[in-house]
């Protein structure tokens, strides 16, 4: 559980959004709906966000703002994109990919002219993308060359969210081409410095999902900026950078979470009022299957996204792991989960008008989450050359991870920004929480105990046998031509990294209802390779079921916490 101020935060957002399913409500989905039909931004909802304070979440309580959590921040902004998840990346993802780049790399100058920038309500803009390089941020055209107490600029930054609308920009350029590794540097270039005929504001992005963020570009020829906008020591662009995508690679698709929430409410909703062959389309059998599966993704989902954002604060040097792993993941167990639904509403998915008109629209922007930021190919080079050290380093000794990931009402030490690593250095308590999982599950008696027990012991059998394969990976399989054999290992580590997540999830919050053990039993049966469910009892389908339905019913969280929602 977040701490008790982020929740009261989050329950205060809620109800200032109001319900969503309320056509008379200015805040809604009937009005969120007008905006993107016509590719606009929703304007009341910033408004609504504004005067909450929003921004106050991305700055840290050292310079009078209210993040110290990254499961807090996420906890708040689950709320946003729990309604449109295009008002969260236009007025939360935005400033935070920039506003983490200062925390982590700037100076006391920099970061409190950041500080003051977002506390007073305004925006900043990232650009690290050239759409010539896509993802390799490292291929930067983009340069910032030294001339006595000035930088000047030349090139093409785009695809950048609030480029016309953000007060100053963090801007990844190359500084030094002759120094490999070093190169690069991050540059803080406030507004009142783009200006002139050298600075050139390109036009607008149109896009499927996402449509209300305002995607544009700035072209440079000869800016000249002032030196001292550089980020921390020049030349550490790209190590910085790696830093701060840990925080943002885990927060952006937690967020997203929330949008699955709403689809599956929303399927929910329309199946208890569908009639089909004479009763309610919920009382079908396979669809009530179909529901429960997309339930307990989404749960299993969730349970990673928070493991991971609590690990920065426990294991800060593993962050260069957990973040990729969270990456990878979740917009793939997002995307399944939205496609699953989409087939069981068939027309109604894509339906522009009438009760489940959202889902087309959550649809296209979840959709985003997987190529937004970094897509799942560069996730999957980041992770393979680490696998071999993990594997031999930590995935057999390495102690079990500690139950503030996982507890509900875990306390966490502060995050330090200066503790995070560019690798994890065969560091991985993440995966090692299935077989610390197994050992303590020896030490307990019971029905349910025993049904985890068997879910998760062939799982413990691949690892061991992932670990012989990580092992033996040669070098020339760890880098971007690596055989689709050697590929797929990192598919295997995920999975099992998921399921030892998910039996920790399970071993320090059993107490929580009957529905928690037939979660774990119902993700673990499934996660055993093969695809084939384990065979479970068939009172779990039908606790997950009747857990689902009641939190739809009233108004509650459809992740592990069942917290209220829609102001109730």
């Amino acid at each position: 559980m977040v701490s008790v101020s982020a929740l009261a935060r989050a329950a205060a957002l809620e109800r200032r959004f109001g319900d969503p399913f309320d056509t008379t409500n200015p805040l809604g989905f009937k009005e969120i709906l007008v905006c993107d039909e016509r590719g606009d931004t929703f304007a009341a909802g910033e408004e609504a966000l504004t005067r909450f304070g929003m921004n106050a979440e991305l700055v840290p309580s050292a310079f009078g703002g209210r993040f110290t959590r990254l499961d807090d921040l996420v906890a708040v902004g689950k709320v946003v994109s729990r309604r449109d998840p295009g008002l969260g990346a236009g007025y939360v993802t935005s400033s935070l990919l920039a506003g983490v780049c200062v925390w982590l790399a700037g100076d006391d100058d920099q970061r409190r002219y950041v500080a003051d920038t977002l506390m007073a309500g305004h925006r900043l803009a990232c650009g690290y993308h050239e759409l010539e390089h896509g993802n390799d941020f490292t291929a930067a055209d983009f340069s910032a060359r030294a001339v006595g107490d000035q930088l000047v600029l030349d090139g093409r930054k785009e695809v950048i969210a609030n480029a016309s609308r953000a007060e100053a920009l963090v801007l990844f350029a190359a500084t030094d081409g002759r120094r490999t590794g070093q190169a690069h540097s991050q540059l803080l270039v406030r507004r009142s410095e783009l200006s002139g005929d050298g600075v050139v504001e390109l036009p607008r992005f149109s896009t499927v999902g996402l449509r209300g963020v305002h995607l544009g570009g700035v072209a440079f020829r000869s800016a000249r900026v002032d030196a001292a906008s550089v980020l921390g020591v020049a030349g550490r662009g790209a190590e910085n950078t790696m830093k701060t995508f840990q925080l943002t690679r885990i927060a952006l698709p937690a967020m997203m979470t929330s949008a699955v929430d709403t689809a599956l409410r929303c399927t929910v909703l329309h199946l208890r009022d569908r009639v089909l062959y004479g009763r309610s389309a919920l009382e079908l059998p396979h669809l009530r299957s179909k529901l429960v599966d997309v339930f307990a993704t989404l749960v299993a989902a969730d349970a990673l996204a928070t493991a991971a954002a609590r690990s920065l604060h426990v294991y800060p040097g593993e962050g260069a792991v957990h973040a990729a792993v969270v990456k990878y993941c979740l917009p793939r167990l997002l995307m399944d989960a939205m496609n699953e639904l989409a087939m069981i509403l068939g027309a109604h998915s894509y339906l522009r008008e009438g009760p489940t008109a959202i889902f087309q629209k959550l649809m296209r922007d979840v959709q985003a989450v997987g190529v937004v930021h970094i897509g799942k190919a560069a996730c999957r080079m980041a992770l393979l050359p680490q696998l071999p050290l993990l594997a031999k380093r930590s995935w057999e000794s390495a102690n079990a991870p500690a139950e503030s990931l996982f507890a509900a009402d875990a306390d966490l030490p502060p995050l330090e920004f200066d503790r995070l690593r560019v690798t994890g250095n065969g560091r991985d308590h993440l995966f090692a929480g299935l077989r610390a999982g197994l050992a303590d599950l020896a030490g307990l008696r019971g029905a349910d105990a025993d049904l985890i027990r068997r879910c998760a012991e062939p799982l413990a059998v691949e690892g061991r046998d992932l670990r012989s394969a990580c092992t033996a990976l040669p070098p020339a399989e760890l880098g971007v031509d690596a055989s689709p054999s050697a590929a797929r290992v990192v598919d295997r580590y995920a999975r099992l990294v998921l399921a030892g997540v998910c039996l920790q999830t399970w071993l320090h919050n059993r107490g929580s209802g009957d529905w928690v053990s037939a979660w774990a039993a119902s993700v673990l049966g499934r996660l055993v390779q093969g695809g084939s469910p384990r065979q479970l009892p068939g009172n779990v389908e039908e606790q997950l079921f009747t857990e689902l339905v009641s939190r739809c019913a009233d108004n509650r969280d459809l992740t592990s916490t069942g917290r209220p929602v829609f102001g109730c």
